[in-house]
């Protein structure tokens, strides 16, 4: 998938900046930077669930188990 980013100033130094190092791409840097901030959302929806979501998750995590 191809994708067009708009840039200003700032975000191009500091991608220059971080595809200095040997054998990073500019695109392994925003791939890198797209997921970890993923991940980070992923967990701050997590800490935020209520206990009855995680309590209703278990209980289904343990049903399925029992089931084997």
């Amino acid at each position: 998938m191809a994708t067009t980013l708009p840039t200003d100033p700032e975000f191009t130094a500091a991608l220059a900046a971080l595809t200095e190092a040997p054998g990073a791409t500019a695109q392994d840097v925003i791939r890198v930077a797209v997921l970890e901030r993923y991940q980070r959302m992923c967990l701050m929806q997590a800490a935020t669930d209520s206990p009855a979501e995680r309590a209703e998750h278990m209980q289904k995590v343990l049903d399925r188990l029992s089931s084997v």
